[in-house]
């Protein structure tokens, strides 16, 4: 490497230096502006910011093992932690033993390392742990989505500090406006990361974030506040996560036991023939045509009409412009008639209106109803004692179970657009009903009163938030900021996040944010005390060698699934990153041929039983494009050539030869859906070229 390309313009100190002076100085004595291109806290080098942080996390829980002056516990502590098979019990372990747990003499683990020296630790890893060390659980309510990586927030446990923008890829793709999170978090250089695991806050009617984690910290016997609350949230941050679930499923329980979700029927037999009960069905103006199921063909009906309310009835928020609540349905068959309805309450108006209209054409027999709410409610999970603010409890919504008829333009576009344009006409509504949530008044009189506003922009919020899910769930780009700026609500005007992937937003766990797309999930997933595997011998393997480490490795797996669960134990990310560096160049049905060989590789250099090696996506991402450029010119000539061209610049010859041979085998001796086509197996040898190197590589680092 010539001389210029040892030094390098640095804009913090004015001159040039060389490389080794910008790594061992940049952010800790020098002030590293954003745009320097060797400055690996930049958001540019987000990639290589989170390779810099695996790697640290590796050195810190090591040294946390090391250090800890009662291992036996430690080690028993973190089988508990694991055992739980929770994210957010691992990561909360870890942080709190590295960054808040005290000694007598009120050192942390990582303080006790730092007055050490950060022995084992390069300059930018000891700039990391530092900002690491400032980690604090925050209560974060999203106000900007910026881009795919990052979102702006503001911390409601730290008022009147300043918006802080955070770069995370996991929140970025799922958060919408003024969605609350207790979350991990910490200041790097440039901006805030998220650490680990972030809880989701639930809905709970007229309460706001800050108002939930005050209650729920308050019921667990939390310190007030100061130092001495921030610790408490870091130590009982599972607790918090319970306690927040336990009170959510509690609302429910008590929403569902208090609305009226008796599902009703009614049977009549006719007294007249069936056509005249639709003659006189057909000119009562409250009654609608409807369809049929299926089913109802099925047990003999021949008509069904669904009957309406009465145009004057209010509904004031819960119908579309021009709608008309439903009361219920009426199924009519050759010899009797049913009638059903969602409630009790509208089962017996339903009943009144039918027989008045009806009267001797048909006659009562039988009724028979079904509590659905109660039903539901049992099914909710029962909260352990404590866990519970009984403040929270109060403000339940009161559900109300509607369908409603409107009328639908006629080939204005497809339903769902069709129906987002019933949200924005009752949206336009909205700034002039009255909301019983806000006294009776008016949103446009709320927004004008100051002891209602803080209402107004609680329920403006809660409509912010249900349209972004909505948009990240359709795709859809619906806004709603017309509405926040015709009713002078200036603290809400935020832009809308960008169109973003479609999301899911009814997952099983959707309280828990994972740090799931970052290559460096702070703190292991797997058990930190398994050993880490033995540095390679410095001459490559030989083909014995290969094989024999090849069948001693894999005797111990009685199916490809048993080896597969044994890579996920190491910690590995091989297959995520192999089949994300393959997405461009190999079709799925060829990815999975290619799992088997993958694993071959692995565990000929990774015994069972050790922790995985750390892989550098970049890296083998750069060197398979390489490795495919090369391939025309190693296909070129005859079987020999072949061979020297695969082999040549691979740090583990014998084992790529080995591997070569099975993958030519499997490919001949496969089920014949199951074969790559020959095009593909320059690349599917490509790949596996490209792993052993980097396993050879990460097991001598």
């Amino acid at each position: 490497m010539g001389k210029a390309n040892k030094r390098r313009a640095c804009p913090a100190v004015g001159r040039e230096i060389s490389s080794a002076e910008c790594g061992e100085n940049r952010h800790s004595a020098y002030a590293c502006p954003a745009e320097c291109p060797h400055n690996p806290f930049a958001r540019e080098h987000y990639s290589r910011l989170l390779e810099l942080e695996h790697e640290l996390d590796g050195k810190t829980v090591g040294w946390l093992l090391r250090e800890a002056p009662d291992q036996g516990v430690l080690e028993r502590e973190i089988q508990r932690a694991m055992a739980a098979k929770s994210g957010h019990a691992t990561h909360a372990f870890f942080s709190w033993r590295l960054f808040f747990a005290r000694d007598a003499a009120g050192a942390t683990c990582a303080e006790r390392w730092e007055r050490a020296g950060f022995p084992g630790l390069a300059n930018d890893e000891r700039v990391f742990l530092r900002a690491k060390m400032r980690t604090r659980v925050a209560l974060l309510e999203i106000h900007r989505v910026i881009d795919a990586d990052q979102v702006e927030a503001v911390d409601l446990l730290a008022p009147g500090e300043p918006p802080r923008r955070i770069v995370d890829r996991g929140l970025a793709a799922r958060a919408g406006r003024f969605e609350g999170y207790v979350a991990w978090c910490y200041p790097l250089p440039h901006f805030w990361r998220m650490s680990g695991t972030a809880i989701k806050l639930p809905e709970m009617g007229g309460f706001s974030p800050d108002e939930i984690v005050g209650e729920i910290a308050r019921q667990l016997g939390a310190p007030a506040e100061g130092e001495a609350a921030g610790r408490w949230r870091a130590e009982n941050f599972v607790r918090i996560d319970e306690a927040l679930t336990a009170t959510a499923h509690e609302r429910r329980r008590r929403m569902l036991t208090g609305i009226d979700a008796q599902w009703g029927v009614a049977t009549y037999a006719l007294e007249a023939p069936p056509a005249g009960i639709r003659k006189k069905l057909g000119r009562e103006p409250a009654v609608a045509d409807d369809e049929l199921s299926d089913k109802e063909r099925a047990e003999g009906f021949s008509a069904a009409w669904v009957w309406l309310d009465d145009p004057a009835a209010h509904h004031a928020g819960t119908l579309p412009a021009g709608g008309r609540a439903v009361v219920g349905r009426v199924l009519l068959g050759n010899t009797s008639c049913r009638i059903e309805a969602m409630g009790a309450a509208r089962l017996a108006r339903l009943r009144s209106g039918f027989e008045a209209r009806l009267g001797s054409l048909v006659k009562f027999t039988s009724e028979r109803r079904d509590d659905l709410g109660v039903r539901m409610a049992l099914e909710e999970p029962v909260a352990a004692a404590g866990l519970v603010p009984p403040r929270l409890l109060e403000k339940i919504d009161q559900l109300s179970l509607m369908s409603s008829r409107v009328r639908l333009p006629v080939a204005e576009g497809a339903p769902d657009e069709m129906i987002a344009g019933l949200r924005r006409e009752s949206l336009k509504a909205f700034p002039d009903e009255t909301i019983p949530a806000l006294g009776g008044r008016t949103p446009r009189e709320a927004a004008a009163d100051a002891a209602l506003r803080p209402a107004l922009l609680r329920l403006v919020k809660s409509r912010m938030r249900s349209l972004d899910a909505e948009n990240l769930r359709t795709g859809g780009t619906d806004d709603i900021n017309w509405l926040v700026r015709e009713l002078g609500l200036v603290e809400l005007d935020f832009p809308p996040p960008p169109r973003r992937a479609t999301v899911s937003v009814d997952l099983p766990d959707e309280d828990a944010i994972d740090d799931e797309d970052e290559t460096a999930d702070a703190f292991p997933a797997v058990d930190p005390t398994r050993p880490k595997a033995d540095p390679l011998p410095d001459a490559p393997l030989s083909l014995e060698e290969a094989g024999v480490r090849m069948d001693a490795a894999l005797a111990g797996f009685d199916t490809a699934a048993a080896a597969m669960d044994e890579l996920e134990a190491s910690g590995s990310e091989l297959l995520d990153v192999a089949d994300r560096i393959t997405a461009d160049h190999l079709a799925e049905e060829d990815f999975q041929f290619l799992i088997t060989f993958l694993l071959h590789a692995w565990f000929t250099l990774v015994p069972v039983g050790r922790r995985a090696p750390v892989l550098s996506e970049d890296a083998m991402c750069a060197a398979l494009v390489k490795e495919i450029e090369a391939v025309p010119r190693w296909l070129s000539g005859g079987s020999k050539e072949m061979i020297n061209g695969i082999t040549a610049g691979c740090r583990q010859p014998a084992l790529i030869q080995i591997l070569v041979a099975e993958i030519f085998e499997g490919a001949t001796k496969a089920p014949k859906v199951m074969r790559p086509p020959p095009e593909s197996l320059p690349v599917l040898i490509a790949v596996v070229k490209v792993v052993v190197n980097e396993l050879h590589d990460a097991l001598r680092r």
